[in-house]
């Protein structure tokens, strides 16, 4: 049999903009059920009053919505309920600008094109370049506010997420339009940096996520695949349609995969909600996933979609909310016997670990094997790059206040103490905060090494 070759991407060049551009990625997306708005609808939309960008209004002919995986809304409703120049303000306008006179953006009107709420992509209402385009800025609303020029216009935004271009390609082959922007948007890299706003940073190399799916059996569709896929897609109108025409929100599909689970783990807090107001099971284990809801999300490996996709990371923690809400047992036994606090530590997260917590889990829950939430806390990741040295001694401040014992012996007779020694990497902190809670300090691990001998190191 011969392989299926994939078909090659097109070769862009800096003339391709505009509606071509957007025919391109309109066929890479290769929407199953494509919506698009009516023309009296489209004719009325604006961004804050500046008319839309050509390739945005031949996007929302094609589809009434933003593209996968980047973004949710659908247009009409957001342009339409939301004032984006409050937004803007309110983004620009937290702690890093209090007490200063904001930069001249923080006046525009802005249209948010990823997920994410204080790291975002957003389309800026300012002057249209030749091709009648509109910047797309980075957005960092932290606590110190940074506004970058990101892409020349939503044709681009459209081609990275359509993965025809990585961004920083696109970025060296529309040089000049972002040259243009800067100069007639921005005000120029000079006048941010005289401002102290205008910085280059870590979201100028995003990508759009590509989370994991698994395969579909072949086969025509059926209704609870159609649920899956349009739960993992994020499409909250379209879950909302297919419940309402009465699927079954706890019903598998033909892999075993359940709506629930899915939603929580793409990160899609409000589906989460939704599904569980429809009657979804909370703590109803995947048949393919072999889990939880609230136990995949503890077991997130949150250090790598800190790369991998930022702006899932509060949406974790959102959809860790309303499953408790929902009446997810924080405590419930998973697989091989483990519990949502223990996964949530051996990822080393403080911010799984403080909601799980938070939430009513137990912070003395043992695994008869891994033992309690120190010894997997302080065990050497295997094969994964280490977290920074604040959180690990984060969670195990957390922990220890809690009450879980340091001086707990697990099944191979090993302390949380012993499990530290082992690790060249664990910080010095959490040898100091161990023999403060009670552990023995002459205490020697398996591989006969000392807090002692690696303290010196």
């Amino acid at each position: 049999m011969l392989a299926r070759v994939p078909p090659k991407k097109p070769k862009l060049d800096a003339t391709l903009r505009g509606p071509a551009l957007v025919a391109l990625a309109i066929e890479a997306f290769a929407i199953r059920k494509p919506r698009p708005l009516d023309a009296q609808t489209l004719d009325a939309l604006t961004l804050g009053g500046v008319p839309l960008p050509p390739s945005m209004r031949t996007w929302l002919a094609h589809h009434g919505a933003l593209p996968k995986p980047a973004a949710t809304r659908a247009m009409p409703e957001a342009l339409a309920t939301a004032p984006w120049s409050e937004l803007g303000r309110h983004a620009l306008g937290r702690s890093g600008l209090h007490g200063a006179a904001p930069p001249p953006l923080a006046h525009g009107v802005f249209l948010p094109l990823d997920v994410g709420d204080e790291q975002f992509r957003a389309l800026f209402a300012g002057t249209p370049d030749e091709h009648g385009e509109l910047p797309v800025l980075d957005v960092d609303a932290d606590a110190v506010t940074f506004v970058a020029l990101a892409l020349p216009g939503f044709d681009v935004w459209l081609a990275v997420a359509a993965g025809l271009v990585p961004v920083a390609k696109a970025r060296a082959l529309y040089r000049d339009a972002l040259a243009w922007h800067r100069d007639h948007n921005v005000g120029g890299a000079e006048a941010w940096e005289r401002r102290g706003a205008w910085v280059p940073h870590v979201a100028h190399a995003w990508e759009p996520p590509r989370m994991l799916r698994i395969e579909r059996k072949k086969g025509p569709p059926d209704p609870a695949t159609e649920l899956v896929e349009a739960v993992r897609d994020g499409d909250l109108a379209s879950v909302r349609e297919l419940l309402d025409e009465g699927l079954d929100p706890n019903g598998a599909d033909r892999v075993g995969r359940m709506p629930l689970l899915h939603a929580a783990s793409c990160a899609h807090p409000e589906i989460v909600a939704l599904l569980l107001a429809r009657g979804a099971a909370p703590d109803a284990a995947d048949p393919a996933m072999k889990t939880t809801p609230l136990a995949f999300v503890a077991d997130v490996d949150w250090w790598h979609y800190a790369d991998a996709a930022p702006q899932n990371l509060d949406r974790w923690v959102r959809c860790l909310r309303a499953l408790a809400a929902g009446g997810a047992d924080p405590n419930a036994s998973v697989q091989w016997e483990s519990r949502p606090i223990l996964l949530a530590a051996r990822r080393r997260s403080i911010a799984l670990v403080a909601t799980l917590l938070e939430l009513g889990a137990d912070p003395c829950a043992v695994h008869p094997v891994l033992g309690s939430a120190l010894h997997v806390l302080l065990a050497k990741p295997g094969g994964r790059r280490t977290q920074p040295a604040r959180d690990v001694v984060a969670c195990l401040a957390l922990l220890l206040a809690r009450g879980v014992d340091p001086t707990l012996v697990r099944a191979d007779g090993e302390t949380a103490l012993h499990v530290a020694a082992a690790d060249p990497g664990t910080p010095k902190e959490v040898f100091e905060m161990l023999l403060a809670h009670g552990a023995r300090g002459d205490a020697t691990n398996a591989q006969g090494l000392t807090w002692h001998a690696v303290r010196g190191r």
